[in-house]
């Protein structure tokens, strides 16, 4: 047998390296592969991605749910992207989660542009953030008073439980819900706590903090 030269046991130390490497990213819990397997654990099989056509980074698609899936009555539509790129202080990393008994494009525009605005503009997301003064860019709903966003986590099961299993750069990653609220059950929260909006809407059974029904008028 033939001994190999000392180049060639240095290119299979490379290329076993780099295979190492490749396989690495393949199982790395920031890939989209991992986020799929994750959601699809949860949420059942998925059968439409509406992708980020906007050949930049970076890049945000939305998953989308049907009801009959894992026995859920209604949408789940989620964000695949932003906790990778998102800016954090160390206390976790997010994707935005939108329920709701229609999957229309405006959801799916919102979720996307809620995303990139987050991230281009190094914004912190967590559980009670409220997000306004153009971020998003634009209004939510045609002839609507909900023209901000509520950020919490979601109370849906089983995705509630998520974070305890799903670390980024050992960052926990947290699913958060997208609420439309009005501008003035913004400034309410934000003179009060989050919680004592969630009791407010105790007093209305017509709307759901977790599904969206639909553009209503605000309680405030």
């Amino acid at each position: 047998m033939s001994r190999l030269s000392k180049e060639q046991r240095k290119q299979l130390r490379r290329d076993a390296e780099l295979a190492q490497q490749s396989a690495s990213n393949n199982d790395s819990s920031d890939s989209p592969e991992f986020r799929e397997q994750i959601y699809e654990e949860h949420f059942g099989e998925c059968r439409t991605v509406a992708h980020d056509t906007i050949s930049i980074v970076p890049h945000i698609d939305v998953y989308i749910f049907e009801p009959q899936n894992a026995g859920r009555d209604f949408f789940t539509l989620v964000t695949s992207g932003l906790s990778e790129f998102q800016a954090t202080g160390g206390f976790g990393r997010s994707e935005l989660i939108f329920y709701s008994k229609e999957a229309k494009d405006e959801y799916i525009s919102m979720l996307r542009n809620l995303a990139h605005a987050i991230i281009a503009n190094n914004i912190d997301a967590g559980h009670g953030n409220t997000l306004t003064n153009g971020v998003p860019p634009e209004p939510l709903f045609k002839n609507s008073p909900l023209s901000c966003i509520l950020l919490h986590e979601t109370g849906v099961e089983p995705e509630c439980d998520r974070s305890d299993e799903w670390e980024i750069d050992g960052e926990p990653v947290f699913l958060l819900n997208v609420m439309p609220i009005s501008e003035s059950e913004c400034d309410f929260i934000k003179s009060n706590d989050v919680a004592e909006f969630v009791d407010l809407l105790e007093d209305h059974p017509e709307i759901d903090d977790e599904i969206f029904l639909g553009p209503r008028e605000s309680v405030v």
